[in-house]
């Protein structure tokens, strides 16, 4: 009995083996559990290696295009300071060089282009002392140089036309990089080339300064206040130069910008502009004064000019002092009526390729120096007649209505017969009533 209590008090075999197969289990899911720990955490590791060496390899990448968008940034930085320039650009049809360097041809351009060097680097280093001292200026003036010189020469500044091509030339020879560039004959081709320059060059990171050399020309100040309105750190780039006082438009943008001028080098007055014969052969003043047989002779007298740049008054025995015209006849519908021409066609046929300037040769004076016709002839009295014949072939804009003394255009077609076709004169400038029934006196007009 006591040992089988003995036995009822212990535990069995199968009953240790079961505690002992408890035990084996939880051991077992314990290192089930300690696996499949070491297999995620191994998993995250080689996550984390594989995603940190994906981050150094990027950071490799990054590093090595940084370095070489550096590097490229420092070669351009070098290109953009490698040839850094001063741009000068000079409308030469206003902004003029003093006269006594135009009165010295080539040794004055030469002369006047030394010394807008010097004073350009002198201003540069006082104004601008962060740019270098060598810093290469580049000097384009833009002229009609033939009317320049035409203009000069008639307003007495040099001797001959000459001279100012000569100096264009000195200019041009005097600096490596300074050009005096002839744009030939036409309204605002000067205009046009200095525009585009300077558009151009306004965003060229080696262009530094752009001196604007225009002050007697509105036109430039359209680019101007656009700049001004649309990009002021650009418009920081400008500096106008003062020749001639700025004209209205411009003068009210020089607040805003920065002016220079070199007295000593430039007219600070424009070049008169009225181009004038001094003294008309005689036939001049009797081709003006002609009217049919039955009219009065004209009487001498002293008549007002009608030119703001001629004297106040002046005797009949100089040319520049008659209208075209002392008599305007009107037929009787009030037409007016141009007398007939007695002239030599082959004198006509002679002047017509000689483009001459009909004010100049048959008013007495041209009011525009960049006239591209010629002043130069000598007319005789069958060629006077024969260019007054010429300007006739060209019709007055006024029509039959003209009563403007100084006209030298025609009032009705010289054809005869005249087919009409391509004809420049108006319908009813043909076959106008040539009976004289008035007579218009230059007296109501000019006393």
């Amino acid at each position: 009995m006591a040992t089988t209590a003995a036995m009822a008090g212990t535990l069995t075999f199968r009953e240790r083996y079961d505690q002992i197969k408890t035990v084996e289990q939880r051991k077992d899911d314990l290192i089930e559990e300690l696996v499949r720990e070491v297999e995620r955490l191994d998993r995250e590791l080689l996550r984390a290696t594989s995603d940190s060496e994906r981050e150094l390899e990027s950071s490799r990448m990054w590093h090595s295009k940084f370095t070489s968008i550096k590097d490229d940034a420092h070669k351009k930085q070098a290109e953009m300071e490698r040839n850094p320039f001063i741009l000068v650009l000079l409308d030469g049809d206003g902004m003029i060089f003093e006269d006594k360097f135009l009165q010295k041809a080539e040794e004055g351009g030469k002369e006047a282009g030394s010394i807008l060097s010097y004073s350009l680097r002198e201003f540069i280093q006082r104004e601008m002392p962060y740019l270098s001292h060598d810093i290469r200026i580049v000097v384009r003036i833009y002229a009609n140089t033939k009317g320049l010189a035409r203009a000069c020469a008639l307003a007495r500044i040099v001797e001959s036309p000459s001279y100012v091509e000569q100096f264009a030339k000195g200019f041009t020879q005097s600096q490596p990089l300074f050009d005096f560039v002839d744009t030939g004959e036409g309204k605002e081709r000067a205009d046009y080339k200095i525009k585009e320059l300077f558009q151009l060059h306004l965003n060229d990171c080696h262009c530094r300064q752009i001196y604007l050399g225009a002050s007697h020309d509105n036109g430039y100040a359209r680019p101007l206040e656009t700049l001004l309105n649309d990009d002021r750190s650009a418009a920081s780039k400008v500096t106008l130069i003062e020749g001639p006082p700025f004209a209205a438009e411009l003068a009210q943008l020089t607040p805003k910008l920065k002016v220079i001028n070199f007295p000593d080098l430039f007219r600070q007055e424009k070049v008169p502009t009225t181009l004038k014969t001094s003294t008309l052969p005689s036939y001049a003043a009797t081709a003006a004064t002609f009217v049919p047989a039955s009219a009065s002779p004209p009487t001498t007298r002293t008549v007002r000019s009608t030119s703001p740049h001629s004297a106040a008054t002046t005797n009949t025995s100089s040319r520049a002092a008659y209208p075209a015209n002392t008599v305007i006849l009107l037929n009787s519908k009030g037409q007016r009526i141009d007398p007939p021409l007695k002239v030599d066609q082959r004198e006509v046929q002679f002047l017509k390729p000689k483009k001459l300037c009909n004010n100049f040769h048959l008013l007495g004076d041209c009011s525009n120096y960049m006239c591209s016709y010629n002043h130069d002839m000598k007319l005789s009295e069958k060629q006077f007649l024969a260019l007054r014949y010429i300007a006739r072939l060209a019709p007055c804009s006024a029509g039959l209505n003209c009563d403007d003394f100084d006209c030298i255009s025609g009032h009705r077609c010289l054809n005869s017969p005249c087919t009409f076709q391509q004809c420049r004169f108006s319908n009813d400038m043909h076959h106008v009533d040539m009976a004289v029934a008035k007579r218009l006196s230059v007296d109501d007009y000019y006393t």
